[in-house]
C-alpha cells in the first residue's frame, strides 16, 4: 500500500496522473458525545479545514455544543451552528455560543405564516424564531437563514422573503426536497419545478440578499415531510459530511463514505470512487440556456438527480 501510494504521489508530481482536489473548505460535523467529537477537528484542522459547521439534532446538549465550539474555535476554525431556533433559543445558549468565538449562527425559517413554518419545524418554533432574530441582534452574532423548500413554503416564499429583508437579514440558504418527474409527490418540489423556482427567488433577491444553495435532498417517501426538513441538507457544496465514527461522505449523491478521518489522509479519500464521481459531477459545465447565469447551477444542475443528495 506505502508503495502504491509512492507511485501514486510520483505520477502525480510528474504530471502524468490527475492531481486530487484540495481539501474541502468547510466541514458539517453533527453535534455528538464530546469523546466523539474531541479528535475530529485537530484531524480536519490537519488537512487545512477552515470552517466547521456544528449541526444539531432535536434537544441537543447546551453543554457539549459550547465545548465543541470553543475547541474547534481553539484550532483556528471559523464555527457556524445550525439548528432549529427553539433548540438554540434556550436560557444563555445563545450568549455562550457568541462567548465562545462562534461566529455564525443558522437557523430554519421556512415560512412567514407561523402555522406553515411550525408543522414542518415544529410547535412554537416560528416565535422562538423571531426572538432568536432579535437576539443575535442585541449579540451582534451574524445570522444565516435556511429555507427548505418544499411545495408549502413555495406557496408563501415572497411573504418570507419580505419579512427577512424587513428584518435586514441578508445570508439566505436554500435547501430543496425534490422528487424526480416520473416519481411526483405533493411533498416534494419536481425536477422540472426546481428551475424556475430557483430563477424567481433569484430575481426576487438579487439585491437583497446573499443567496447559498445546497444539493438538493431526494424526497424519501418512507419519512415524514417534517423529518426531512429537520435533518437539513447534509453539507453545502463546497464541504464535506464528517460522521461522528469518522466516515467522510461528500455533499451530494448516495450517502456512501470514501474513507474515514481517523485512518485515511484527504488524498487517498480524494481518490476514492465515490468523490471522484462527486468530482467530475462538479467539474462538468453546469451551464445551459435554460437557465444562463442560475447560482444555483453551481451546485450542479437542479434537474440532476445524480446531483441531489440521498440516504
Amino acid at each position: 500500500m506505502a508503495f502504491k501510494q509512492f507511485l501514486q504521489d510520483l505520477c502525480e508530481r510528474l504530471g502524468l496522473a490527475e492531481a486530487p482536489p484540495p481539501p474541502p473548505r468547510a466541514a458539517d460535523v453533527p453535534l455528538a458525545d464530546p469523546q466523539q467529537l474531541r479528535p475530529i477537528f485537530p484531524r480536519l484542522a490537519v488537512w487545512g479545514v477552515k470552517q466547521i459547521h456544528l449541526i444539531l439534532g432535536d434537544e441537543p446538549e447546551a453543554g457539549d455544543l459550547v465545548h465543541a465550539a470553543r475547541q474547534a474555535v481553539e484550532l483556528g476554525m471559523r464555527v457556524s451552528v445550525r439548528g432549529r431556533a427553539s433548540d438554540l433559543a434556550q436560557a444563555k445558549l445563545l450568549s455562550d455560543l457568541a462567548a465562545a468565538g462562534v461566529q455564525e449562527i443558522e437557523i430554519p425559517f421556512l415560512s412567514a405564516i407561523g402555522e406553515v413554518h411550525d408543522a414542518l419545524a415544529g410547535a412554537g418554533d416560528y416565535r422562538c424564531a423571531l426572538r432568536a432574530m432579535d437576539r443575535l441582534a442585541d449579540l451582534k452574532l451574524p445570522l444565516a437563514i435556511q429555507i427548505v423548500l418544499v411545495p408549502s413554503t413555495w406557496k408563501t416564499i415572497e411573504r418570507t422573503l419580505q419579512l427577512l429583508d424587513d428584518r435586514r437579514v441578508r445570508e439566505v440558504r436554500c435547501f430543496p426536497i425534490a422528487c424526480r418527474d416520473d416519481e411526483p409527490s405533493s411533498w416534494a418540489i419536481s425536477a422540472s419545478e426546481l428551475l424556475a423556482a430557483a430563477r424567481w427567488i433569484e430575481q426576487s433577491g438579487e439585491s437583497r440578499f446573499n443567496f447559498t444553495w445546497f444539493p438538493p435532498r431526494r424526497f424519501d417517501p418512507s419519512r415524514t415531510l417534517a423529518q426531512h426538513v429537520r435533518r437539513g441538507p447534509r453539507a453545502a457544496a463546497d464541504a464535506v459530511r464528517i460522521e461522528p465514527d469518522g466516515r467522510v461522505i461528500p455533499p451530494a449523491g448516495p450517502a456512501v463514505s470514501g474513507g474515514n478521518l481517523f485512518q485515511d489522509d484527504w488524498k487517498p479519500i480524494a481518490r476514492s470512487e465515490v468523490f471522484r464521481a462527486w468530482k467530475r459531477r462538479r467539474t462538468t459545465p453546469a451551464r445551459c440556456a435554460e437557465c444562463p447565469g442560475l447560482a444555483a447551477c453551481a451546485v450542479g444542475c437542479l434537474r440532476g438527480v445524480a446531483n441531489w443528495s440521498e440516504g
